[in-house]
């Protein structure tokens, strides 16, 4: 059962989802109400065809494994670093975006080696888009902690989260400079 309180919350979902938003959100915050709310958690009820998380999931497991694979593979690139002496090991691959046909970035992209897209003017300019997109993400979840800590009146974390929030501000207009 959905409590008063999560009932008179509205959802919305950013990114795809197939289903209801208002009814997915009241379904997760069900699932928190009766236990810890784990991606496990999500899925062991979301098998179930009649749930209402069901149709977010792809069952078919030969689909599901290679896009696990995907999200396997991603991971690795992103992960290799490159190490100079002297220096903090630095990540050496960078994912761009192609662009389509009308010249906007596309949905699918490849991975390039850092020293190679900055000589890139669009590669170049695709990865600073990016980055401020990360940025932008990053700020808003701060954000959003900023104002949950406002509500607890708790005024250390509020001092700290603004140091961070400052710091992300700092970081999003260099990189809008860079451009």
């Amino acid at each position: 059962m959905v409590s008063r309180e999560s009932s008179k919350k509205q959802y919305t979902i950013e990114g795809r989802v197939k289903g209801d938003p208002q009814v997915i959100g009241e379904e997760l915050e069900r699932l928190r109400a009766t236990s810890d709310l784990t991606a496990e958690t999500v899925v062991k009820a979301a098998r179930n065809a009649k749930s209402p998380l069901h149709g977010e999931f792809v069952w078919d497991d030969t689909k599901a494994a290679h896009r696990y694979r995907l999200v396997q593979a991603r991971t690795l690139v992103r992960s290799v670093k490159v190490i100079k002496e002297g220096r903090v090991p630095t990540s050496h691959y960078v994912h761009v975006r192609s662009l389509s046909s009308s010249g906007k970035p596309a949905r699918s992209g490849r991975y390039e080696p850092i020293e190679t897209v900055v000589f890139s003017i669009d590669e170049y300019q695709q990865a600073l888009s990016d980055l401020q997109a990360k940025l932008t993400a990053a700020a808003t979840a701060v954000h959003e902690l900023q104002e949950a800590a406002g509500r607890t009146k708790k005024r250390d974390q509020l001092a700290v989260i603004a140091i961070v929030l400052k710091a992300l501000h700092t970081a999003s207009n260099a990189a809008k400079k860079l451009g």
